[in-house]
């Protein structure tokens, strides 16, 4: 329950942050894709996907880990 709870503070924490300029936008990302990885290795979850929709447009979207961990298939 922590791990979600803090993956909704951290999703909180960018949309807070308003649409970023072209320069702003690598770092929180950057931060964000981190964060989740972490996440995705200590809680011990072999693959995930997720995106950001933002004004109803599929702003961002990245792959962690593995759909089919057998045969090392990337998720997306």
């Amino acid at each position: 329950m922590r791990a979600t709870t803090a993956a909704v503070i951290a999703m909180l924490a960018l949309l807070a942050l308003g649409p970023p300029t072209e320069a702003q936008s690598s770092l929180p990302v950057s931060l964000f894709e981190r964060y989740l990885e972490s996440l995705r290795r200590q809680t011990g979850i072999p693959g995930l996907s997720a995106g950001i929709v933002q004004d109803g447009v599929l702003a961002w979207e990245k792959g962690f880990g593995y759909q089919d961990v057998g045969g090392l298939v990337a998720a997306t």
